[in-house]
């Protein structure tokens, strides 16, 4: 039987039904392929196709808007919203509107065309993680934004026009309704129970996966680890001691970072 769920965020209704997963061919996937273009306009040698960029990484001292980078941001070719102009809101009858001011800008994560994101070395993701901070910062200074968001397209079924591996940035002069109601869920959950709505949602996820993984245990296997996990704690208690007495920094930076909730523990 199918299910209406409330979302502890946003407290939106959703339907869970488990028969529609019967019906093959609804989550079908298709595997992504990557294939040569020699015309493709993000590859190394081909800046000239591309608007002039934005940012860049580059190793070699080579000039802007020439080969030699590792990573380049560029204007949308294709802008869903542009920098230039102003928003001009007016209202006509029942409707507001306002001109299509925004920012809509292209991560070129690499120069190389096969290579994609999941696949590159640590510190080449850490590069394309650092380009979306440095860019952020720099769209919010320009005060007609009001919500930022990066986002990655893989393959056609996704949305991707280019297979050359990139990720998107889009600035609005608006903050969507969706995230709104998240952020104003939130703040109620913590008026009314003083703990972070998303901290919770994660510990009874991970509670209700420990109490999965119990239920497929065998009770001798599980007996077994129980006997060696005390044996254990009682053999070093004193590293469990120090441990412990690190938790605290550790907890106190995450709060910082991420809940202002002072009696969250997650």
């Amino acid at each position: 039987m199918s299910e209406l769920r409330k979302d502890p965020v946003t407290g939106r209704w959703v339907i869970i039904s488990t028969d529609r997963r019967k019906r093959p061919t609804d989550f079908r996937l298709e595997s992504v392929h990557i294939a040569p273009d020699p015309s493709c306009p993000f590859c190394e040698g081909h800046e000239s196709m591309t608007p002039p960029e934005i940012l860049a990484v580059r190793n070699n001292g080579s000039g802007s808007n020439q080969e030699g980078w590792d990573l380049r941001v560029v204007p949308n070719q294709f802008p869903v919203l542009r920098v230039e102009g102003t928003l001009d809101r007016q209202g006509e009858g029942l409707f507001d509107k306002m001109n299509g001011i925004g920012a809509h800008e292209v991560i070129i994560e690499t120069p190389h065309h096969l290579e994609q994101l999941a696949s590159m070395p640590d510190d080449a993701i850490e590069r394309v993680l650092w380009s979306v901070h440095d860019r952020m910062l720099d769209l919010q200074r320009d005060t007609r934004f009001r919500y930022i968001i990066a986002f990655k397209n893989h393959g056609v079924a996704a949305g991707a026009s280019l297979d050359h591996s990139h990720s998107q940035i889009i600035a609005l002069p608006i903050v969507p309704r969706e995230v709104r109601d998240e952020v104003d869920g939130a703040k109620a959950h913590f008026q009314a129970k003083e703990r972070c709505v998303f901290c919770d949602i994660l510990r009874q996820e991970k509670r209700a996966k420990g109490s999965a993984s119990s239920r497929r245990t065998p009770t001798s296997s599980r007996s077994r680890r129980t006997r060696r996990g005390s044996r254990s704690r009682r053999g070093c208690c004193r590293g469990a001691t120090s441990r412990t007495s690190r938790t605290p920094r550790a907890t106190s930076t995450r709060r910082w970072r991420g809940c202002s909730a002072t009696s969250c523990g997650a």
